[in-house]
């Protein structure tokens, strides 16, 4: 492992010099580091703008743009995802699982073209490889990716996800994977 960031309320006491754990450095002070635990403003006004039209921004501040780590004030992320996710429309839902997953910086490849037809989105992470299908009202998503055999594509250990969203509900209807 490469790097990992360790989060909590309370300083992480480094084991012992054999545990591996020797190396942490605490960035919690540092103002370098002050953005990476949320969205900033103009996060929300570039990335996010598309699905925040007729939203009222004083009001998504007023509730989620309180942290503080020495450098800008940063909207909490999970809440920011979550609030777009309900109040999206199903439309609107497969580009910010899309966004969703290229923040965390791994390769994500959208309308990943196979020989066989178009893999929804596609994730590479870790030696992995995720591949996502996703249906509006009903369907059989991983059915799809068998039948077209979207996983030939790629070696190494695999995963099929299909998600069916539900337009009448305005959330996930079926969600489904399976390891190969």
């Amino acid at each position: 492992m490469r790097f990992a960031f360790l989060t909590g309320v309370s300083k992480f006491s480094k084991v012992s010099l054999v545990s591996g754990l020797h190396n942490l450095e605490d960035i919690s002070l540092n103002p370098d580091f002050g953005n990476i635990c949320g969205y900033t403003q103009l996060d929300l006004g570039t990335t996010f703008a598309p699905y925040l039209e007729g939203v009222d921004m004083e009001q998504v501040k007023w509730w989620y743009n309180g942290y503080n780590f020495l450098g800008d004030k940063v909207y909490n992320p999970y809440d920011i995802l979550l609030d777009l996710l309900e109040a999206g429309d199903v439309g609107s839902l497969e580009p910010v699982i899309k966004r969703l997953f290229a923040s965390f910086g791994v390769c994500i490849i959208a309308e990943d073209v196979s020989n066989k037809g178009r893999i929804d989105l596609t994730l590479k992470t870790g030696g992995r490889t995720f591949l996502f299908e996703f249906k509006v009202t009903d369907g059989e998503p991983l059915e799809q990716i068998r039948t077209m055999k979207y996983d030939e594509k790629y070696a190494g250990e695999r995963y099929l996800i299909g998600i069916v969203f539900d337009p009448k509900a305005r959330n996930v209807s079926k969600f489904e994977w399976e390891k190969l």
